[in-house]
This record gives structure tokens, C-alpha cells and sequence, in this order.
């Protein structure tokens, strides 16, 4: 079961679907679909999610605020994490209390979003993952590994211009803090290659 349906409780035991290539030459069902308006849609919701969030837990000093994602399905996790909070579960995780075992133990889990002390911020809104939804196409899946990397790269340039817009100015940040969007089960070089190479292309 993936880390959405753990989440939730829900996916009513469905199987996984078939998520294998297409075959070549068959073109993504989405091809047509309006990312820019997606992004436009969910640059404005993670922006007042955010904003909203550093209102009320802008005390703390985060190293991250990232977006956990699981493309297949389309889902969108606001998430932020402190040092504090890493070190806590770090401790908690660690197979013994050696400085070396705590300090290989937080950088296993310092981009494990599921045990991020703040993990789906936008879950806490009346209105939940809902809003975000709505922006993207109506499918339950989206299985074409190019529709896929569109969502990608439409939920980072939308947090990249979260950033642009100033609404993380007012939360207190590590001097290595930085933003990621990142795919359920992608490595995190992968991630961070997607926002490097879309920083640059907006720059």
C-alpha cells in the first residue's frame, strides 16, 4: 500500500495499477491538458497554505518546506520540517544512542516526509487536498510517465514561484534551508535535478 492510501486509510484495498511503459508512439492522454493553469492554481494555494502555516508556527527554525507528491494519483502534501523535530525522530529511530548512529540515522530520514513533524500541512485545511485536486486533470490516475513528469514540473514551478513571491520571508530558516518537490519512491537527486534545472530555466 502506498504512502497516500497509509495516510488516509483509504483505497479500498484496490490493486495497484499497471503502471509499465506505454507503448511507443502512443501519446500521453494529457498532451492537450493546461498546465500553466494548474500551476497558476496550485502556486496559489500552497502560497496561502504557507502563508497561513508561518502565521501560526513561525517561531520554530525549519530546514526545509518541501511538497511530497505521488504522481500516479495526482496527490499534493505541503510539508515542512524542523532540525529540532529530526533530531527528536533521529533519537527516536536510532539503534542505539552513539552520536555516529543518531547522526547517520538523521541523514536516512532528513527527506523522509512521512515522519516530518509538520507532513501534509494542507490536510489541516477545511477544505483539504480538495482545492488541489481541482486544479489538475479529472483522473483517477495518471499512468503515462509523461502526464506524470508534467505534474512534476507543474507542482515545482509552482512552489518555485511560492518562493519567488516572498511568503517564505517571514519563516525562520537553517542557512542550508531549501525548498523541494519531490515524487513518491524518486530519489532525492532526482528531485533536486528537477528544481535546479527549473530555477534555471525561470531565472
Amino acid at each position: 500500500m502506498n504512502w497516500f492510501a497509509r495516510l488516509l486509510g483509504v483505497r479500498n484495498g484496490a490493486v495497484e495499477p499497471d503502471t509499465a511503459d506505454p507503448e511507443e508512439g502512443v501519446k500521453s492522454p494529457w498532451a492537450d491538458f493546461d498546465w500553466k493553469s494548474a500551476e497558476n492554481g496550485i502556486a496559489n494555494l500552497l502560497e496561502r497554505d504557507l502563508r497561513e502555516f508561518i502565521a501560526d508556527n513561525g517561531g520554530e527554525e525549519f530546514y526545509s518546506v518541501a511538497v511530497d507528491c505521488n504522481s500516479l494519483y495526482g496527490d499534493i502534501l505541503l510539508s515542512a520540517n524542523t532540525t529540532g523535530a529530526l533530531l527528536k525522530k533521529a533519537r527516536e529511530y536510532s539503534s542505539s544512542a552513539s552520536e555516529f548512529e543518531i547522526a547517520r540515522e538523521i541523514e536516512e530520514m532528513r527527506w523522509g516526509f512521512g515522519d516530518w513533524e509538520y507532513h501534509g500541512i494542507n490536510f489541516a485545511k477545511d477544505e483539504g487536498h480538495a482545492g488541489y485536486k481541482r486544479e489538475l486533470p479529472d483522473s483517477d490516475v495518471l499512468e503515462h510517465p509523461d502526464d506524470r513528469e508534467m505534474f512534476m514540473e507543474c507542482v515545482t514551478r509552482a512552489l518555485l514561484r511560492v518562493e519567488a513571491s516572498g511568503a517564505l520571508d517571514g519563516m525562520r530558516k537553517t542557512v542550508d534551508f531549501k525548498i523541494l518537490c519531490k515524487d513518491d519512491e524518486e530519489e532525492f537527486a532526482e528531485a533536486e535535478e528537477r528544481m535546479k534545472r527549473l530555477r534555471g530555466a525561470d531565472s
